[in-house]
């Protein structure tokens, strides 16, 4: 009985050890919830005339319950350049505009991935797309000045697919002048646009009227 009960000390013993290690292991290789995100998720240049630059934000924000650094950066693709400047440190709940611009050489269809890194490991990714083009379309908005009393200092265009909004920023620096050309338009889309004028103290009025544009299908020329 004595050696009966040895063995079986020795075989729940050497059952707990297993069920030890099978946790240990399990857990070691249970993956971490990302804590950087980025909206939008991907980026469409669409059709971008070729020697011309386009600029479109990427708000990265912090959703996790930690400080995060962003240390490297690496573009895996060609014709696109992010402007930023590493490190980037993120607080809980924190976010950063980058803006990435795309300056295509030659006809064709561009992809990359944006990247960023710590030494941990990778942080966030952004795809991003665009296409080349000899002569496609564009908008050329202007606007009355802003009769504010107040000191104004440029404006900021908005773009939105539906009357009435919501609209997105396209303007990746505040605009000194009331012109603005759109280039990164595509064939057979409907476009509204708004502006805001910023004051000398970084207030911004509230939207103008509206502007809707429609994009012909098909045939590639200057609008």
């Amino acid at each position: 009985m004595f050696l009966l009960r040895e063995a079986c000390r020795s075989v729940i013993s050497r059952i707990l050890r297993v069920a030890l290690i099978t946790l240990v292991v399990a857990l070691a290789f249970t993956p971490a919830k990302a804590q950087v995100t980025a909206d939008p998720s991907q980026l469409n240049f669409g059709d971008v005339r070729i020697g011309h630059k386009s600029t479109l934000p990427v708000v990265l924000t912090n959703q996790g319950s930690s400080t995060v650094s962003i240390t490297k950066g690496q573009i895996q693709g060609t014709g696109f350049l992010p402007n930023v400047k590493l490190p980037i440190t993120l607080s809980p709940g924190q976010n950063f505009t980058m803006n990435v611009s795309f300056t295509p050489h030659t006809d064709g269809t561009y992809s990359a991935t944006i990247s960023g890194s710590n030494s941990a490991g990778p942080v966030v990714s952004v795809p991003v797309t665009g296409n080349g083009t000899q002569a496609g379309y564009s908008v050329n908005l202007s606007w009355d000045p802003s009769q504010s009393p107040s000191e104004i200092v440029g404006y900021n265009v908005y773009r939105g697919i539906q009357s009435g909004g919501p609209y997105r920023k396209i303007n990746s620096v505040l605009d000194p002048e009331t012109a603005y050309t759109d280039y990164t338009v595509l064939p057979g889309q409907t476009y509204c646009y708004v502006t805001t004028a910023v004051d000398s103290t970084g207030q911004q009025s509230a939207y103008s009227n509206q502007t809707e544009v429609v994009i012909p299908p098909g045939a590639i020329g200057p609008l």
